[in-house]
């Protein structure tokens, strides 16, 4: 009956050793929520339990002790009391102290609050050191006084790491760190931690009774000194800390249309023009039921990423790369011009509504788009937290500020990404699928015309080779609105848009030119098949096209400050325009993520200009051969 006992503490050692080196080995992305890690562990689990019976034998040795010895409850209680002091403050370090200090020093790079952060550091720590310190009161005894001395000489290392060898260090300002520059440093940072973890057996060696009272004296000064310290900054922490202003895009009405004028301008997400190229050349009956629109083949956007180009889309902003991000975004939505687009709009009558837009952050939509929402609020009730990858990101963050100095590229702090620990929980269906499964048009019951701008993900998810097959979704699902639409009525008096915010990505596996999509049916139009036009159309004709299909177009007043619709364009008239597109250039420096201290972001720190006067097929066989006509290096990454 012992032996069982004892078999199965050592089974269960093994495998909990086991699963530790085994998940340590795996990538986890933030993305993932806790039940995809939960299933990513499961995959896991064979794995790990191979490795445990390798460890068993190991294992049975370091716990080899009778019932009747250590393993009673008496015992373990005994062991839990000896080590439970290091580990505790170990574990309050790393989870609890660290991460909340990190919190309010940098609250500008977190769109989150405390309480979001809190329960799931503590639950972190407290599932840790409980499981620690059990797993270490089973120790041999010698065992167990050599993993406490240095429990606690690991304890003082990383409170005068932290707080006094990483001076030298450019902590978390989001620059590349080169690391060979820091041998000065990193000697220090192994002397400090060998002294201390070596003076810590030797005084627990040659000095027993003095070090029974110093590992419970300094635990308890090292523990009640950042506990003093966090109350304090807790205290004196700014309102932002606790409460944050509740900004979004209400999704009410993302199935509601007018009963008047419409303007519904769908952004499909990295649909590119070659695909319904493609389609029609193999597939030609893959436009039926959309003989009304007019197909343009000469299409370009501004920027080849979300953020930027829907920014320019809908304010009509301009390159201006030697702007920083905040500052560009701050600029596009402030100006002149989209006041003016937008008041215009509204004194016409027409109710903007937008839905999944991707620009920074939701407060520049504020007296622009009629769905816009705000207001304090608890964030607790609004946001779903993904606690995992939370955790993850700030235990990361700890162990960068934790480690000698000669191990903290380990922790890879150039990967921080609390992009999406927090998601909103009315937000607008976003995915094609979801979109389709839900749409069903209703009539607004007042008497505004309406524009809507729909932003969906169109292709940008789709695998390799499944572009197409994506494409013809979403041609059906435009052949469903326009259905729905024609059964309510309101189809005839309605302009429909459909372009994309930017075509296929030019990364270094396809040299590609991303063309958007660009279909349109304008109000009264009817036809019995739908016709090509060749017109060099750009991206910045957008805001015009849409005033012209709201009848509010003036050529002498609005051509200089918005262009010429897209409609008024002629086919074969020389044009010239530029394609920004990002990429990583070795030649340049890093740069940060726009408006953060904390990380960076290696994929991108610089655009290559396109400027061409011609057609697709000109652009496209410059991005092939790599003839960008200028480099501009980034201020920052504006996404």
């Amino acid at each position: 009956m012992k032996r069982f006992h004892i078999s199965i503490v050592h089974i269960a050692a093994s495998l909990v050793i086991a699963l530790i080196i085994v998940i340590g080995g795996e990538k986890f992305p933030v993305w993932l929520s806790m039940e995809q890690i939960g299933e990513k562990v499961l995959r896991l689990m064979p794995r790990a339990l191979a490795l445990a019976v390798v460890l068993l034998p190991v294992v049975s040795i370091v716990f080899g002790q009778c019932l009747d010895d250590k393993l009673t409850v008496k015992g373990l209680w005994t062991n839990c009391k000896t080590i439970l002091l290091p580990v505790a403050l170990f574990y309050f370090m790393l989870a609890v102290y660290l991460p909340s200090e990190s919190f309010i020093s940098n609250l500008r790079d977190f769109d989150f609050t405390y309480q979001m952060l809190l329960p799931g550091q503590m639950l972190l720590a407290i599932v840790s050191m409980l499981v620690t310190t059990v797993l270490l009161s089973a120790l041999r005894e010698r065992v167990l006084r050599v993993a406490g001395t240095l429990m606690v000489g690991v304890d003082t290392a990383v409170y005068i790491q932290y707080m006094f060898l990483n001076r030298n260090l450019k902590l978390l300002d989001g620059e590349h760190i080169d690391w060979s520059k820091y041998t000065a440093d990193i000697l220090l940072s192994y002397l400090v931690w060998a002294v201390l973890l070596a003076g810590s057996a030797l005084l627990a060696w040659r000095r027993e009774q003095i070090w029974r009272r110093l590992r419970i004296l300094l635990p308890v000064c090292l523990g009640g000194v950042q506990l003093v310290t966090l109350v304090v900054l807790l205290w004196t922490a700014p309102d932002k800390a606790y409460q944050m202003e509740t900004c979004y895009m209400s999704s009410e009405e993302q199935y509601v249309v007018s009963g008047k004028d419409n303007i519904v301008m769908f952004i499909l997400d990295a649909m590119d023009n070659s695909y319904i190229k493609e389609l029609q050349a193999s597939e030609p009956g893959t436009l039926a039921g959309l003989e009304d629109f007019t197909i343009y083949t000469d299409t370009c956007s501004v920027f080849d990423s979300t953020p930027t180009s829907i920014t320019q889309m809908l304010t009509g902003m301009g390159f201006a790369v030697e702007l920083t991000g905040e500052e560009w975004y701050r600029q596009a939505w402030g100006s002149e011009r989209t006041k003016g687009f937008y008041t215009r709009l509204h004194e016409a009558n027409y109710r903007v509504n937008g839905y999944s837009l991707s620009s920074d952050t939701p407060r520049n939509y504020e007296g622009w788009f009629d769905n816009y929402r705000s207001g304090e609020q608890d964030a607790l009730s609004y946001y779903d937290v993904n606690r995992g990858s939370m955790c993850i990101e700030f235990c990361r963050l700890s162990l960068y500020r934790a480690l000698p100095v000669g191990w903290k590229h380990w922790t890879h702090i150039e990967k921080l990404n609390f992009d999406d620990v927090v998601m909103e929980q009315d937000i607008a269906c976003y995915d094609n699928e979801d979109y389709m499964n839900n749409l069903k048009l209703t009539v607004s019951g007042t008497d505004q015309n309406y524009l809507i701008v729909e932003h969906l993900m169109g292709t940008h998810a789709a695998g390799a080779g499944e572009e197409l097959k994506e494409s013809k979704y979403l041609l059906d699902m435009l052949r469903e609105y326009v259905r729905q639409m024609k059964e309510l009525g309101v189809y005839d008096d309605a302009t429909i848009i459909v372009t994309a915010d930017h075509g296929k990505h030019n990364d270094h596996d396809s040299k590609v030119a991303g063309t958007p999509v660009f279909l349109m049916k304008r109000k009264g139009e009817s036809r019995d098949s739908f016709v090509y036009n060749r017109a060099p159309i750009y991206h910045e004709d957008i805001q015009a096209t849409l005033l012209a299909c709201a009848g509010l177009y003036d050529e002498e007043r609005d051509g200089d400050l918005f262009g010429c619709p897209v409609f008024e364009i002629e086919e074969g008239v020389p044009r010239e325009r530029s394609w920004y597109d990002r990429q990583y250039d070795i030649r340049y420096p890093q740069v940060r993520i726009m408006g953060t201290d904390i990380g960076f972001w290696t994929d991108c720190n610089v655009y290559y200009a396109y400027t061409y006067i011609g057609d697709t097929e000109t652009l496209t066989h410059m991005v092939e051969n790599g003839e960008y006509t200028q480099v501009y290096p980034m201020t920052d990454n504006k996404g």
